[in-house]
């Protein structure tokens, strides 16, 4: 019997199958049935007189069953072929066990993350004095607390991300040390400022955190302009350890939108709404350039960040609508029936300074072809083409309110199986079966079984 690779781990199941296997096969050699058992004890105790000094008896069946019971619980684990099932009396049956060949997941977990940039974070006065506008970036003792603080929560907390989009990013130089120390082992960063009136630029803007061995690796940023002092990311990666070609590419969008400051409500989305399409065109014109330069796999673009406005808002309707980016949370909440259809919500993730609780920051993301065009196959169905799909879209749960916080919203992460199509030689996984992509899941059939 062939064993699978994996390492050496207690199954119940197996334990109890082997058992079986082994007491039936003790029986079927003594060629005894056990009532025959039964009696030849019976006569054995009536004319036999128990004595300590007689030889030790043979092995008892239970015992043969418990050494293989002891025995299964150290062996690994074997894996069965489906077309091969216990008790079938089939030649392959008979014959050894072949390994199931698994599924290799290619799950990036993407994190979007406001950090409330000390420059923007207003410091009240102390009771009794007159309440004169000051920000938290004036004294080093007012915001290094919580850039330690901010520091060590995205190494402990957020290190499982692929990549984290991190807006407000302050450029004080000794907030960017503080911040190195904690996560450049484990990051790298690229950041981009926003500009400032006359020509200057301002004292934040917009970061990126690429995990040095997660699964992807970061190629280069760029920034496109989306209002009179406001910016978006562009940040290219590709995936990591895929030969001398290189892997996948995957495009990233880092999107803050406007405040909607204006008393109008309709101004306000138009505003975000103009913003966030500039991305989505900024994106497409990276995709081209990559399909041009000969990517013969297609890409995956991803835009998230803090929008200003939650899932119903007009921005959010342009991306799906006209650019066919697909909503995270909204994917994997129909893709885990826990919603009828339609957009989602992750919840409150958001306490503006005027004390209002929203649901603002999210991420989208839709599937390139090899020619440049967007996949019609939706992120928002179990499977497609590629097995592509929602795996999970949460907050992590934090305070955002108050004197003691680290910032004023939570993070968000989606996590996004996104498989190949080619065969990895090094494990021997494939994803096309019988000549064919797997073809689209039924909702309530496992992906881990297409």
């Amino acid at each position: 019997m062939e064993l699978s690779d994996q390492a050496p781990s207690y199954s119940p199941s197996a334990g109890k199958t082997c058992a079986s296997v082994a007491i039936a096969a003790d029986r079927a050699n003594s060629g005894r049935n056990v009532g025959t058992a039964r009696k030849a004890r019976r006569r054995k105790k009536s004319t036999t007189t128990p004595s300590t000094s007689s030889s030790p008896s043979s092995p008892k069946p239970w015992r043969a069953a418990l050494a293989v019971l002891s025995f299964g619980a150290i062996v690994p684990n074997r894996q069965i072929s489906p077309s091969v099932e216990l008790g079938s009396s089939s030649s392959a049956a008979r014959g050894r066990c072949r390994r199931r060949p698994a599924v290799a997941v290619q799950a990036l977990s993407i994190t979007t993350f406001n950090v409330l940039a000390a420059v923007h974070r207003s410091v009240p006065a102390p009771p009794g004095q007159p309440q004169v506008e000051r920000r938290e970036s004036e004294r080093k003792d007012w915001w290094q607390p919580r850039a330690e603080g901010l520091a060590k929560f995205v190494a402990d907390e957020l290190a499982f991300s692929d990549a984290v989009l991190l807006q407000e990013w302050w450029f004080g130089t000794e907030f960017e040390e503080i911040f190195d120390y904690h996560t450049g082992g484990i990051f790298d960063r690229v950041a981009e400022q926003r500009p400032g009136p006359g020509g200057t630029l301002r004292e934040d803007g917009m970061a990126v955190l690429v995990k040095r061995k997660g699964k992807l690796e970061l190629m280069g940023s760029d920034k496109v302009r989306t209002g009179p002092q406001r910016i978006a990311q562009i940040v290219k990666c590709r995936e990591r350890g895929r030969g001398d070609r290189g892997g996948r590419p995957v495009l990233l969008g880092n999107t803050h939108l406007s405040f909607p400051g204006d008393p109008d409500r309709i101004t306000n989305e138009r505003r975000q709404a103009f913003e966030v399409q500039l991305v989505a065109r900024a994106i497409s014109r990276a995709g081209r350039r990559l399909s041009s330069d000969g990517d013969c796999e297609g890409h995956m673009q991803i835009i998230g960040g803090d929008f200003n406005s939650d899932v119903c808002s007009l921005a959010s309707a342009k991306l799906e609508s006209r650019h066919d980016f697909v909503n995270c949370m909204s994917a994997y909440s129909e893709q885990n029936l826990c919603s009828i259809g339609g957009r989602v919500n992750i919840g409150v993730t958001h306490r503006t300074h005027r004390g209002e609780d929203l649901s603002v920051d999210q991420i989208f993301c839709r599937l390139m072809t090899a020619s440049g065009d967007v996949s019609k196959t939706s992120l928002r169905r179990l499977g497609g083409p590629t097995g592509t799909y929602v795996v999970d879209c949460r907050k992590r749960l934090m305070r955002i309110e108050g004197e003691e916080i680290l910032s004023d919203h939570m993070p968000v992460t989606a996590t996004l199986n996104w498989p190949s199509g080619e065969r990895n030689q090094e494990e021997g996984y494939t994803f096309i079966r019988n000549g064919f992509y797997n073809e689209t899941l039924h909702p309530l059939q496992s992906p881990w079984d297409s």
